[in-house]
């Protein structure tokens, strides 16, 4: 007997489910049912509509409800005959964006009303899709296009009636409303299907129809008959009405809460209203609660809440049921009600799909001396557990026990993973560059017809060199992909035939052998040691698994079983774990350092940044909350005193758990007893602290994190030298997380969570973000401190600026940097703020020479009107009153999140100047712009000894750091502590752009053209290379730590800066490009 035929005869033995199903029979029944809590309503419902038959919709409170109730439904009925209903827009019908996923689920939830005849039909809603009014019963029947096998249609009246129905014609189908032709055969994606049809046409008959795979665009099951439903939403002028009323007066309504379901209905109604543009389409779009009512009227309709005053209750039917008891992760109270049921005669089951979970259950009974608690385990689940003292039986769920969250599934879901392979492929443009895996790269020559076997087909066209062509079948298209490149240049194209590719594979394979024999003593000498053997699990090894909140993949399952044998075994473990960003390779990493802790090692995890450092301390401290471990981070934001007292902590083996950057392969971090060392994201670190890593772990266990493995690494473990385990396998529901940015939008924030099934995180998100748009110049601080919006208002960030190094004649940038921060002083002062946080300029320092100290700053004369504006808004904060903290970076270089490199004036100008000066010369010269040329310029400054370059990356990352320090009325360089000397920087410039003749010499009398305009573009920006200003970086470093900065420009950093700009920003300069391509050290081609 199956798990689910086992149910169903716990339900039969019910005394309440005879009396339901009789009340169901009577029509317009409304019906309470009465004491029936957690997943007792779809254990009993399933039964009644099992054994009544008929239309069951039921309408949960939201879509995460109607989610998890379907979900019970797949495992207790036929899963084919259950059906999810949801809303047909992303965020809603005001605003027209349709999410094709809610449209697809919704008809084809449709059609299946539609064309119900026998048995039972389940279908979950709620009030959002319930809102939204449907085409009637006679659209549906007069615009479906149904094609069976046998059928005589011409292949152009086929393709008149998809046209006609709004379908578009592309060559790959992979979204619903689309089609394409090749040949004898028409794919189309119907609105009423998760997969699209393939029809198969001999001459005008229809010979087969099969549905097939959107990726690899192979055909699956056969059918004998098929209905393509177009976007039944299109139809602007098309009849349209409830959901209740298409679905007709047979259908039976189920709900948890009637009232609250409609008055829902009436809410979403009245702020769809609201943001209508044509206010007079409502009716035609949405229903409404009294609508509904009397769609309603001769329906049956069954509540667990008589509540609804239009329609009160006409019989009742009463349960004995009580909802599972919250055992808190306490495994002992639940052996305990376990054995107390047994002897009241109670049966308990533990509803679980994962033996996994059952199995550790049973593993920590017996651990903690309860074996007597019998565990009795039914292979399907519910969202709830309940007791029913009528059957005296108890349904335990184990992710409710085990405090973890269950996913669902919904049936009819398009694979999103399928629709991009053939969405890129539709993006091909002939002359883009293609590999195929068994002939290397080829040109794209878009789609053409073929005759093969007498057969005409569509095919991909390849062309390579010397014009050969290669036909790639369309049933071959993972063989083939775009071609993808990081340096801009352009591939060589193969002939076909020659075996320059294979050969080329072969070379490929043979470098990376020799790569591996240079490096093969290191992990020879770890496999010839002797390391710890960690006993086997404990009781809270199996308690600190079960109690993970998520369900692990398949893959996370075999990985922690492998890392759990190494660690087991006396010689050091040296496993890679490969997995994308969100995967579970932290879990594996918190699994294996606790085993680690509980033998009483101690466990170093080395992460690449500061921010890492911290939320790799967040997850740890989270899953071990309820453990006897300590877990602590060491990076730069710790204090001095803190570092201290953590050293002397690890020392005495007081910690167990320590996560920190490279500040932990110091010598003075001493471990008392280390025995596993766990590196995250280990391609970031360099030579020098991989050099300490093998002297810290020649006899410790070692597990590598990583979703980018670098060549080294990968080869030793695919080798055998290192051990590989792979997470290829997402968890259910992840989706890949691609970041935009946009300006503040409130209609994009609910589109999102709309998109995301989250519509209500929306007005929480939006209750904690208010955005005021305005200018800071035309500020009024005592109107705008009247503005609700900041009432509570507690902390002012102010980073407004205008960065302008020449003059000022309109005084635009003395207004925005002066008196847009008097302004915004003056409102924080209005407000009573706590705290004032600036970011400032290191440059207010002027025309000082030596050093400038971050702490009452002096007026040392300026350079220019956006220093001089920049040292006053500083003083207005400073005589402000309010606590505050001043932040100054330097000159900041680097790439934006966006991944362009950012453009400051004050180093950029040089080498946009530069460059045009070299092709002004070189086409003047007639000669090739790549080669080295005499400019024979000479830059008319100071050369200085200390130029501050910062990575963007570091700013944003020190002044968040700096941000979570108590505000003491301090300022802060954040300038880094390694400048470069002018003469680097032109080391660097002319290395890359091949230039000779270029000095810096301030005594020049005859200056040229070329220097005159040199002086004219960019002699505002000379005083910023001649400076002698050292700034002082004491409070940084107290805040920080000692070591504040772990990366270093030098001369090869800033030759891939420049080059990197000239990549970005002159994509079709080709001289450009090819300098840009090529080390300086090496010559160009």
């Amino acid at each position: 007997m199956t798990a689910r035929e086992q149910l169903a005869q716990f339900a039969a033995g019910s005394k309440a489910l005879p009396r339901l199903c009789r009340e169901y029979k009577k029509e317009r029944a409304t019906v309470h049912l009465k004491e029936l809590v957690g997943g007792a309503l779809s254990f009993y419902a399933a039964a009644a509509a099992a054994k009544t038959g008929g239309v069951h919709v039921f309408v949960a409170e939201d879509r995460d409800a109607a989610a998890y109730l379907m979900n019970d439904f797949y495992n207790l009925l036929d899963e084919k005959q259950v059906y999810f209903f949801p809303s047909s827009y992303k965020r809603s019908v005001a605003y027209g964006a349709e999410d094709a996923q809610g449209v697809v689920q919704r008809t084809a939830a449709m059609n299946a009303v539609k064309g119900f005849t026998k048995g039972y039909l389940i279908v979950c809603t709620y009030p959002e899709a319930l809102a939204e009014r449907v085409a009637d019963a006679e659209t549906l029947r007069r615009d479906t296009i149904a094609v069976k096998v046998g059928d005589r249609i011409s292949i152009a009246v086929l393709e008149d009636a998809l046209v006609d129905a709004n379908f578009t014609r592309v060559d790959f189908v992979y979204e619903p409303g689309q089609y394409s032709v090749r040949g004898g055969i028409v794919d189309v994606f119907s609105f009423s299907e998760s997969k699209p049809y393939r029809i198969d046409f001999f001459g005008d008959e229809v010979d087969s129809i099969r549905r097939f795979n959107i990726s690899s665009q192979l055909s699956a099951d056969k059918l004998d008959r098929v209905e393509i439903i177009p976007n039944l939403n299109a139809g602007d002028g098309a009849a349209k009405v409830s959901f209740v009323q298409f679905a007709g007066d047979a259908a039976a309504y189920w709900f948890y809460d009637a009232d609250y379901v409609l008055r829902r209905v009436n809410d979403i109604r009245r702020r769809t209203l609201a943001d209508m543009e044509r206010p007079d389409e409502i009716d035609r779009l949405m229903t409404s609660r009294n609508a509904l009512l009397g769609d309603l009227a001769n329906c049956r309709m069954l509540a667990l809440r008589d509540n609804l005053p239009e329609r009160p209750a006409t019989a009742a039917v009463e349960f004995d049921t009580a909802p599972q008891p919250k055992f808190n992760k306490n495994f002992e109270m639940l052996a305990d009600d376990m054995i107390r049921n047994s002897l009241r005669g109670y049966t308990t089951y533990i509803l679980s799909e994962n033996k996994v979970q059952v199995e550790r259950l049973e593993n920590i009974f017996h651990q903690i001396g309860r074996g007597q608690a019998v565990v009795r385990p039914l292979s399907v689940t519910l969202h709830e557990g309940f007791v029913d003292n009528d059957l005296k039986l108890c349904l335990y769920t184990d992710h409710q026990i085990f405090d973890r969250y269950q996913r669902y599934r919904i049936n009819g879901e398009i694979r999103r993973d399928e629709q991009m392979t053939v969405a890129e492929l539709n993006q091909l443009r002939p002359g883009d560059y293609v590999v195929h895996i068994d002939h290397g790269v080829g040109r794209f020559d878009g789609l053409v017809k073929i005759n093969e076997n007498g057969k005409a087909h569509e095919a991909i066209k390849l062309v390579y060199k010397d014009g050969d062509v290669l036909f790639v079948n369309v049933h071959s298209l993972h063989r083939i992909s775009r071609y993808k490149s990081g340096d801009g240049e352009p591939p060589k194209v193969y002939k076909l035939g020659n075996g320059a590719w294979q050969k080329l594979k072969n070379a490929t394979k043979k470098a990376v052998k020799d790569i591996s024999r240079e490096l093969i003593a290191l992990y020879a000498k770890r496999k010839a040691s002797k390391g710890f053997a960690f006993t086997p699990d404990s009781y809270l090894q199996h308690e600190l698994e079960a109690s993970f909140q998520w369900e692990d993949t398949p893959d996370q399952q075999t990985t922690v079983a492998a890392v759990k044998k190494d660690m087991e075994s006396d010689q050091p473990m040296d496993r890679l774990v490969c997995g994308d960003v969100g995967f579970g390779k932290t879990e594996v990493a918190i699994r294996a350092a606790f085993k680690a802790a509980v033998d009483g090692k101690q466990v170093a995890v080395l992460v690449p940044t500061t921010i890492l450092a911290l939320q790799h301390y967040r997850s740890f401290s989270e899953r071990l909350r309820n453990f006897p471990v300590r877990v602590e981070y060491l990076n730069r934001t710790k204090t001095a005193k803190e570092v201290s007292q953590i050293r002397a902590d690890l020392e005495a083996g007081r910690i167990d758990i320590l996560i920190g950057t490279h500040k932990i392969l110091g010598k003075q971090i001493v471990f008392r007893d280390l025995g596993l060392l766990i590196i995250d994201e280990e391609q970031k670190f360099g030579v020098a602290a991989k050099e300490k890593l093998t002297q810290l772990a020649v006899n410790v266990d070692t597990l590598t994190l990583t979703a980018t493995p670098i060549p080294r690494t990968l080869q030793f473990s695919l080798m055998g030298s290192r051990d590989l385990s792979v997470i290829s396998t997402p968890p259910p529901n992840r989706q890949p997380i691609v970041t935009e940015s946009h300006v503040f939008s409130e209609e994009i924030i609910r589109d999102e969570c709309k998109f995301d099934g989250c519509p209500e995180l929306a007005d929480r998100i939006l209750s904690k973000v208010s955005v005021i748009e305005g200018d800071v110049v035309d500020l009024d601080p005592v109107e705008m401190a009247k503005n609700p919006l900041l009432e509570g208002v507690n902390v002012v960030f102010h980073c407004a600026a205008d960065v302008n190094l020449g003059q000022d004649p309109t005084g635009r940038t003395f207004r925005i940097n002066y008196q847009g921060s008097k302004n915004i002083v003056e409102l924080a002062k209005l407000l009573k703020v706590k705290e004032l946080h600036y970011v400032g300029t290191a440059y207010i320092a002027g025309r000082l020479v030596g050093r400038a100290i971050e702490d009452n700053p002096i007026d040392s004369g300026f350079n220019n009107p956006y220093e001089e504006s920049k040292y006053k808004a500083e003083m207005l904060v400073r005589n402000s009153g309010i606590p505050f903290s001043i932040y100054r970076p330097s000159i900041i270089t680097g790439r934006r999140s966006d991944g362009r490199i950012r453009k400051p004036l004050a180093f950029y100008r040089i080498l946009e100047f530069l460059g045009k000066l070299k092709s002004h010369r070189c086409s003047k010269l007639g000669v090739p712009h790549v080669q080295p040329v005499n400019l024979g310029i000479n830059f008319a400054t100071i050369p200085s000894e200390h130029v501050y370059f910062v990575p963007i990356d570091y700013v944003q990352e020190a002044i968040t750091a700096l941000f979570q320090q108590p505000v003491e009325n301090r300022a802060y360089h954040v300038t880094g502590e390694s400048p470069l000397t002018t003469r680097q920087i032109q080391d660097a410039v002319c290395g890359v752009l091949r230039l000779e003749g270029v000095s810096i010499d301030p005594n020049e009398d005859s200056p040229n053209m070329d220097n005159k305009l040199m002086s004219r573009f960019l002699g505002d920006l000379f005083p910023y290379f001649s400076s002698d200003i050292v700034f002082d970086q004491s409070n940084v470093r107290k805040a920080l730590g000692d070591k504040i900065l772990d990366w270093e420009y030098g001369t090869k950093g800033l030759e891939i800066l420049i080059r990197s700009y000239y990549k970005d920003y002159f994509p079709k300069v080709e001289w450009l490009q090819k300098l840009a391509a090529t080390p300086m050290d090496e010559p160009v081609k």
